[in-house]
């Protein structure tokens, strides 16, 4: 294995384990927080909070890909000069832009929302402000091919989230949660501000548009499909909230969602770490080599798809009932949906990898345009009769067709097989029939683990994943390596 795969997989390694956390943070989030504010004020705490990320989606510029596509080529030059130019000056025009979004924001929640809290609403649009600022500083880390400072960013954002939200509602309510929010964000501009400081001149702090101008241009051919998704993807509180005006249907999308959404950012932050090392085999020719690591990439991600589904189906209202409480369960009806779409959306994310290794922007912001379409006209229809669970079939079928989509039109651009990914997923369904015997919650669990282990034989028994894979992918590990 080459030293660039290898400094991949210990990036990608970084990620994984920085999602790791992020999902137990995640877990004690969705097991103290909900249980904390009741149904009601949870459901008011996620629309609000999902609003707010809507407007540091919108104005990302599409930073990563800016960066990921951008910042190498600087490197390659020994051009230290022109980065620290490139990042004051993006930093300069995001202070801007988030000024911008946190104003539109208030406004636009305080006419909407005319019961809730201005002051929390207030905190929140500060957030937004801060959040957008913020994350040029971790994005320029990814663009450096240290994915694991990259990572941290999100890592800190959510640790110090729960912290914050916790502390807040306890002395505040739902005013003091959106403090801690604000708080927490805060925090982590200034966290990013320091770690890329070598990178920042402060003199350059002022954006120049005719240098900027080709930067932005590549951003905003991949901003497109970005913002696109990000509308999808954070825009499903709302959808049921306009359907049915309860709250607490609010609050079952929002436990259900949460769940999806860690695992689909999971699989987004791993197939993203790979990017530096796709275009540079890309740029000396080896498109082969490229391709061969999409498909393996696919097929370990269908792989963890699978076991979130099998989790879902054995334990998942086990899970509901004793982190959140009884009050809760109905969340669980939108859970299996939500598990089938997150095995479409390791297809997408592979998908949205090779659109920005080939630079075919256009294939994500259609695809992205279609699940944004699916997701709303279905979702118009189901959630004003099914409440959270229409809206999590909505999900369903607007992750299917992006996948497809994306799937068809790039068959050309670095191809690759999907029999292994296809026989990852099949060999999970010969697995379920198991949980017709899970009587009792003790039989839930020990059925998962059973489950788990047959799966894992079946892959290694139909060389779907290898012994020799698992030793390389060890011995990668094991490598001594900093936090690139």
């Amino acid at each position: 294995m080459s030293s660039e795969a290898d400094a991949a997989l210990r990036n990608a390694s970084w990620v994984m384990a920085q999602r790791g956390l992020q999902i137990v943070i995640g877990v004690l989030f969705a097991l103290l927080v909900p249980r904390l504010m009741g149904p009601q004020v949870f459901g008011q705490y996620a629309l609000i909070t999902s609003v707010s990320l809507w407007f540091g989606l919108l104005s990302g510029l599409g930073l990563i890909s800016m960066m990921t596509r951008s910042v190498p080529s600087f490197i390659a030059r020994g051009d230290g000069p022109g980065l620290q130019k490139l990042v004051s000056s993006l930093l300069a025009l995001r202070v801007g832009l988030g000024l911008g979004a946190g104003a539109c924001y208030l406004a636009l929640t305080t006419f909407w929302l005319r019961d809730m809290d201005v002051v929390a609403l207030a905190f929140m649009a500060g957030a937004v402000c801060a959040r957008t600022v913020g994350n040029i500083c971790f994005a320029l880390f990814l663009g450096l091919n240290q994915a694991g400072r990259w990572g941290l960013g999100e890592l800190l954002r959510r640790s110090l989230t729960l912290v914050g939200v916790l502390i807040g509602f306890s002395f505040a309510g739902l005013r003091g949660a959106c403090a801690g929010w604000f708080a927490a964000n805060v925090l982590v501009l200034v966290i990013g501000v320091w770690m890329a400081r070598e990178h920042i001149r402060w003199s350059q702090m002022w954006p120049d548009r005719t240098f900027l101008t080709p930067f932005l241009r590549t951003g905003a051919y991949f901003a497109g499909g970005n913002i696109l998704l990000a509308i999808s993807h954070r825009t499903g509180e709302t959808l049921v909230h306009l359907t049915t005006r309860d709250f607490t249907e609010v609050g079952f999308f929002a436990v259900a969602y949460g769940v999806f959404s860690a695992g689909t950012q999971a699989l987004w932050h791993l197939a993203i770490s790979f990017a530096p090392l796709l275009m540079h085999w890309n740029e000396r020719g080896e498109r082969g080599t490229s391709a061969a690591w999409i498909e393996r990439l696919l097929a370990w991600m269908t792989v963890a798809a699978v076991a979130g589904i099998l989790a879902i189906v054995f334990i998942g209202d086990l899970a509901i009932t004793w982190g959140l409480g009884p009050e809760y369960l109905p969340a669980t009806r939108g859970l299996l949906p939500l598990g089938l779409a997150f095995l479409a959306t390791s297809v997408s994310s592979v998908g949205r990898l090779q659109a920005l290794v080939s630079n075919r922007p256009g294939v994500s912001a259609v695809a992205a345009g279609i699940e944004l379409a699916a997701f709303w006209g279905i979702g118009l229809v189901l959630a004003g009769g099914a409440g959270s669970l229409g809206a999590c079939l909505a999900v369903l079928a607007g992750s299917t067709l992006n996948a497809v989509y994306v799937s068809w039109c790039l068959r050309h651009e670095l191809p690759f097989s999907h029999r292994p990914a296809a026989s990852a997923a099949t060999l999970g369904l010969l697995v379920l029939p198991l949980v017709w015997f899970a009587t009792s919650w003790a039989l839930q669990l020990t059925l998962f683990g059973v489950a788990l282990a047959i799966y894992a034989a079946l892959l290694l028994g139909m060389r779907v994943v290898t012994v020799a894979e698992l030793m390389g992918l060890a011995r990668s590990l094991r490598a001594p390596h900093v936090l690139n």
